[in-house]
């Protein structure tokens, strides 16, 4: 029986059993890398705690609104955010609890869109709202040109 156990701690503690266990030969950085980057594939079951709105305004032709005012409202405190629309009528605002309700409004010269709500029961990490404005491009923006008397 003294001779089996030697044995086994022999076998346990020989150069081909060790090396079994030990990093692959090469650069011990890309070794470590790999194991992160196979971590990285499975989502963290961590809850989320920020998520970030975005959006289009658009005339009734379709067309981007450039310049429009997209108002967004924390419905627990009432502070209010203000951002411009870019020009391709895109508006984003991010850092957004989850946990929290937000309206949401654009406004273009004297036109405003109706009140739109974002619930914290909208699970979305970038959720979007997208409005449109009731007048067609040309009234709203200036589009037309004024006539000139005649002489």
């Amino acid at each position: 029986m003294r001779c089996l156990q030697i044995y086994v701690v022999f076998a346990l503690c020989s150069p081909a059993f060790l090396a079994a266990f030990q990093r692959p030969p090469g650069d011990p950085s890309k070794h470590e890398s790999s194991k992160w980057e196979a971590f990285k594939k499975y989502p963290s079951n961590k809850p989320q705690t920020e998520r970030t709105l975005r959006g289009t305004v658009a005339f009734s032709d379709g067309s981007p609104v450039q310049g429009a005012v997209v108002t967004l409202k924390n419905t627990k405190t009432g502070k209010e955010l203000s951002t411009p629309t870019l020009a391709d009528g895109q508006y984003r605002f991010s850092g957004l609890d989850v946990k929290i309700d937000y309206e949401v409004r654009a406004s273009f010269r004297e036109e405003k869109t109706a009140v739109r709500t974002l619930s914290y029961l909208n699970e979305a990490k970038a959720p979007a709202i997208n409005f449109q404005l009731s007048q067609a491009r040309s009234k709203q923006a200036g589009g037309e040109q004024p006539q000139k008397p005649a002489p």
